[in-house]
């Protein structure tokens, strides 16, 4: 829950409301091993960039459009941060949902795949829109999930701004709004 939602409901709880509400956030928390993995979305690696790179521990896909042309296609948020997809799902608009998320130091990059899982390119962390062939992808969409591995080694004359990053996400596929 963010902290503009938490901040209203807790001087309406009081302090027996906190003590249930951590109780449940805790509960939450202890039991989310307990989660089958395909429930939700895991993520790994480093993402770097021209504005930088990052640790990747969150992931989030859906429909929409993607690539330079905007063809539909599947768009995984990865970030430095775990992502909330009930909020996500929640808000009108993921992609401000997911660039809002309150967290200090918040990362995020936009990875592109076409249905198929065939790579699109990224825009995100210091690129509008990138795309490098010499990405290496065995992203594959499969029973309502993306998931694989994404390497690029860089670009030997431009670290500076086309720095390597090897990364992998397994994430459910939310469907494109009507």
């Amino acid at each position: 829950m963010s902290k503009r939602l938490m901040g209203p409901a807790l001087g309406m709880l009081g302090c027996a409301g906190v003590a249930i509400a951590v109780a449940v956030f805790v509960g939450i928390g202890a039991n989310a091993g307990k989660v089958p993995v395909k429930a939700g979305a895991k993520a790994e690696g480093k993402f770097a960039a021209a504005g930088g790179a990052f640790d990747v521990v969150g992931a989030y896909a859906w429909e929409d459009g993607v690539g330079i042309f905007n063809n539909p296609g599947i768009r995984v948020a990865i970030a430095n941060a775990p992502l909330d997809a009930a909020a996500i799902d929640a808000a009108p608009d993921r992609t401000k949902a997911i660039r809002q998320t309150g967290v200090p130091g918040f990362r995020v990059a936009f990875l592109m795949f076409a249905k198929d899982g065939s790579w699109e390119g990224y825009s995100g962390n210091g690129c509008g829109y990138c795309f490098q062939r010499s990405v290496k992808s065995t992203v594959k969409v499969r029973k309502g999930r993306i998931a694989g591995d994404v390497k690029y080694a860089g670009d030997a004359e431009d670290l500076q701004m086309s720095p390597p990053f090897e990364l992998r996400f397994d994430a459910p596929v939310v469907p494109a709004r009507p």
